[in-house]
């Protein structure tokens, strides 16, 4: 997400409330994530990571990676 790295966007959706939720892959260990991310570390080869915007797209509500010591990846959302 800065630039430093592959980044493949996978799948979107629109939350209940209008935020917008980005699930993708990337080879990215350096995306900000906050205090409260599930996983702040990038952990493997390419990792998932999921972006949740607010409605308007202005700011990131929360994003997190999810992945362990290979190459995981996220290409749907349920």
């Amino acid at each position: 997400m800065d630039g430093t790295a592959h980044g493949f966007y996978m799948s979107v959706a629109i939350g209940n409330d209008d935020t917008v939720f980005v699930a993708a892959n990337t080879e990215d260990p350096y995306i900000r994530m906050g205090d409260d991310a599930f996983q702040r570390i990038f952990a493997g080869k390419e990792d998932a990571v999921l972006v949740r915007f607010s409605a308007d797209l202005a700011d990131i509500v929360g994003c997190t990676y999810l992945g362990g010591s290979e190459g995981e990846n996220c290409s749907a959302w349920r």
